[in-house]
């Protein structure tokens, strides 16, 4: 285990096999604070922007 496995929440993601298939269904289902490389503040303004999911920033896409 790595130090930042250690500071990772234990309610993250996992890689599964076949996720370049079911990737996209798998982040349409998270809130956008849970996307990896989505920070607290880039949260707050997708937030304000009324992006709360996967879902709704791929509809913005």
């Amino acid at each position: 285990m790595t130090e930042t496995d250690r500071r990772l929440p234990i309610d993250r993601a996992t890689a599964v096999p076949g996720t370049p298939k079911n990737g996209p269904s798998l982040v349409e289902g998270l809130p956008v604070k849970k996307i990896h490389g989505v920070g607290p503040a880039t949260a707050e303004k997708m937030r304000r922007l009324g992006i709360e999911s996967g879902a709704d920033l791929r509809s913005k896409t």
